[in-house]
């Protein structure tokens, strides 16, 4: 399991997140694959001071939805590097859903030379186009129930797709060189199966970068191992570039 905290003195410029990544190596059937779980246990939202302007009216909380803190975990990614290079099989087609005013997910990560298709599940048509590469994306509108597609030719590629119209509108697709990747729930916790034995290297991506952190995973064959590891991380982890 894995568990990061903020630790944040009042007042403070910067703090340290800690994630504690616990991996539970478990074998499977094969004598050769284990699951990997973990978990980035977050720390709690800061909490807003009080407004030092006032209308004519006490602020008053919604009785139907509080406002709801940032949660990073749907912006975050971690993905199993292995030490050795491994054979990775021809990925199926990654669909990528906007659903009118976001994409299903802010980061979707995608392996090298896996196809990306785009569907438009929303109800307007958008006009989309990658930051990085204008070409990228075949030229027109993406009307309502259409698609469009594109394939990663190589790792290490971020592309940030954006509609000029709706500057609100951003999905970024990473592409990582391993088919170890997972995403996190809210709670921090994640999940990689049929993981095969050797060393691997976990890492974080969060929204547009790679967190400068890492852990040591080893996943053994036809055993059960626990592996805990510490990772701190700067407070200004967001600004990093």
């Amino acid at each position: 399991m894995s568990e990061p905290r903020l630790f944040c003195g009042r007042g403070a410029q910067r703090c340290a997140l800690v994630a504690v990544f616990t991996a539970a190596l478990g074998a499977l059937s094969s004598a050769s694959a284990g699951t990997v779980t973990g978990r980035v246990e977050l720390p709690p939202p800061e909490k807003r001071e009080p407004s030092a302007t006032r209308g004519y009216l006490d602020p008053s909380d919604n009785a139907i939805l509080p406002v709801q803190a940032f949660s990073p975990t749907p912006y975050m990614v971690v993905v199993l590097e292995a030490s050795a290079p491994i054979e990775v099989p021809a990925p199926p087609q990654a669909i990528y859903e906007l659903r009118g005013e976001s994409f299903a997910r802010p980061v979707l990560a995608v392996v090298k030379g896996q196809e990306v298709l785009i569907k438009n599940v929303g109800l307007a048509p958008r006009s989309l186009s990658a930051k990085e590469d204008p070409n990228l994306l075949p030229k027109g509108t993406l009307n309502v129930t259409g698609t469009k597609s594109f394939r990663v030719a190589e790792a290490g590629k971020l592309y940030t797709l954006v509609d000029p119209a709706v500057p609100h509108l951003v999905g970024r697709v990473i592409s990582v060189a391993t088919p170890y990747r997972a995403y996190l729930d809210r709670e921090g916790r994640f999940s990689f199966d049929d993981v095969a034995e050797g060393s691997y290297k976990l890492r974080v991506f969060f929204q547009d970068r790679w967190l400068p952190v890492s852990a040591n995973v080893a996943v053994g064959a036809g055993n059960r191992a626990k592996v805990e590891t510490r990772i701190s991380i700067p407070a200004d982890y967001r600004a990093i570039k």
